[in-house]
């Protein structure tokens, strides 16, 4: 089995863990007496069958499917076996020890415990920079013809939406210090947005947004940017990041959120009516045929 197979299966594992650990949790919570007690079980376990959705599952999904697509997609060169192995170790004890040692945190309620999760949180975003630096992503990707394609923004943003996403996970204590509060929910929901809508959902917009039209026939190249859905989700995500943080000091702004929301679900919309033109196959799109070097036949849009 080769390092991307093992990533995937890992991932995989890591969402059957979650899944039975989230049944287990979701019965504790259904069985309580009390608010109080679901408040408590929630506390313990919540944040730690995150990292195992979250980093276990999605994020091993992305490095490692990424790692398989993108150096064939573009001119960059593709990790090597021992890297991937050595990525995939780092990463499973990494979120194994950050859920473990969460809990045992949370269960003892001794706080120097707390400090060691920031061993393996600085050990994924490692990772993550050695997987995207030689990648060189401050640059445009473009394919082996020199052509950038609308792809190449989503997959790159979506990237640094994950380094920013770790980054302000490592600051969390930090944070929670300065808005001088044992835990920010709000920061909390501001590191989990930029995962879930940065990092997840512009690497599924960047690559839906090249696959549908390539496996209805059309040429990505040939087709419009995406920059309105691009632009709009990126924007929205900003604002709910910045919102959502700042609202620990000042509560009002939290009024704006709607804004930020309003703003993602337009650009979501954007994205979707775009891959749903191609999907249905659109009668008024005009046809010239064009042969790639793998014998498929696409279609240039004019």
């Amino acid at each position: 089995m080769n390092g991307i197979s093992a990533m995937l299966l890992s991932a995989t594992a890591f969402m059957l863990i979650h899944t039975v650990a989230d049944g287990w949790h979701t019965y504790n919570l259904a069985t309580t007496e009390s608010k109080y007690e679901a408040i408590y079980f929630t506390s313990v376990y919540q944040p730690a069958l995150r990292y195992l959705q979250l980093h276990g599952t999605v994020l091993l999904m992305i490095v490692g499917v990424g790692s398989r697509l993108l150096p064939s997609f573009y001119d960059i060169k593709a990790p090597s076996e021992r890297k991937l192995r050595i990525m995939l170790v780092c990463i499973a004890l990494s979120v194994l020890g950050e859920a473990g040692i969460f809990v045992t945190f949370r269960l003892t309620e001794i706080h120097w415990i707390a400090a060691f999760l920031l061993i393996p949180w600085g050990v994924l975003m490692a990772c993550v920079l050695w997987l995207t630096i030689p990648w060189k992503l401050w640059r445009p990707l473009r394919d082996r013809a020199g052509r950038v394609d609308r792809m190449s923004k989503f997959v790159r943003a979506s990237f640094l939406w994950l380094a920013i996403s770790l980054l302000m996970t490592i600051a969390q204590p930090a944070w929670a210090s300065l808005a001088g509060t044992y835990f920010s929910h709000a920061w909390y929901g501001a590191t989990r947005q930029a995962f879930t809508v940065g990092c997840a959902a512009m690497m599924v917009m960047g690559f839906t947004s090249k696959i549908v039209p390539t496996l209805n026939g059309v040429l990505p190249t040939s087709l419009g940017r995406l920059r309105a859905a691009f632009v709009l989700v990126n924007v929205g995500l900003t604002l709910h990041v910045i919102f959502q943080a700042v609202s620990d000091f000042w509560r009002p702004v939290m009024i704006l959120l709607p804004l930020a929301g309003v703003l993602q679900l337009a650009g979501f919309a954007c994205w979707a009516a775009e891959m749903l033109k191609h999907m249905s196959n659109s009668r008024h799109q005009t046809q010239d045929p064009v042969t790639t070097n793998s014998g498929v036949r696409l279609r240039v849009i004019r």
